[in-house]
């Protein structure tokens, strides 16, 4: 069903997965994948009468204990390789060295370091969504969360938001969760701000105060976050340009 087609409102809208108003979590059937971020990415769940994001996994087989101490090894050097010297000055030699792995086992696993980033953001996501989802009907409760998972791994989010805006994951990311506001929330007849603005301008400042509270050092605890996302972002962005 397109969601434009029914009365949808603030409750509906899908940020990179995370419902984040009222409503039932998603159900229905998984559709293909689109290409995107390599065996996991965000794509819709379709069937009636809700449609909403979820993390997809191509069907793999479980890595034995070798190889995901081999991937944990890699994934742990790149954060720390990257917040000493930059994403981009980071060659596969220091990772293996880092890592304490033969340099050839490294492309047994991943053909360059981007698969590796790409690898570590698909991990982080559908954490995250396993942990929203249940209280995705509470925006604040889920904003709580998303501030929660953060705090258990602060380097890792360190590295993903340091990416230049241009980075192909950081465009990609940005593009789903501003087409699926779009999607999911209806503008508002009349309204001051257009809500292509509006979601480009919620996407944008939820990937900025995450950003800002690691480099404060994580001043508040995540359920006063929570509380600032929904007062500061999301509510004055449905007021002026969503339907309610």
């Amino acid at each position: 069903m397109n969601p434009g087609s029914r009365k949808a409102g603030w409750r509906d809208v899908a940020l990179l997965g995370v419902r984040l108003g009222e409503g039932r979590p998603p159900v229905g059937r998984q559709s293909p994948p689109p290409s995107g971020i390599g065996g996991t990415i965000l794509y819709f769940v379709k069937d009636k009468p809700d449609n909403a994001l979820v993390a997809g996994s191509s069907p793999s087989p479980r890595p034995d204990r070798r190889v995901h101490r081999t991937r944990r090894a890699l994934g742990q050097a790149l954060v720390e390789l990257t917040l000493h010297k930059g994403y981009e000055a980071v060659s596969i030699r220091e990772l293996t060295e880092r890592a304490d792995i033969g340099y050839a086992t490294f492309f047994r696993h991943y053909p360059d370091k981007d698969a590796l980033l790409q690898s570590l953001l698909e991990e982080t996501l559908a954490e995250l969504l396993e942990l929203v989802m249940p209280v995705a009907h509470d925006p604040v409760h889920a904003a709580t969360r998303l501030f929660q998972h953060v705090q258990t791994r602060p380097d890792l989010y360190r590295v993903l938001l340091s990416l230049p805006p241009s980075h192909p994951l950081v465009q990609r990311i940005f593009a789903v969760g501003v087409e699926n506001i779009l999607a999911f929330s209806p503008p508002r007849p009349g309204a001051a701000v257009p809500a292509d603005l509006a979601a480009q301008h919620l996407m944008a400042s939820v990937l900025r105060l995450l950003k800002w509270w690691l480099e404060q050092g994580m001043p508040y605890p995540p359920a006063r976050m929570g509380e600032i996302l929904s007062a500061l972002v999301i509510e004055p962005a449905r007021r002026l340009a969503f339907a309610p």
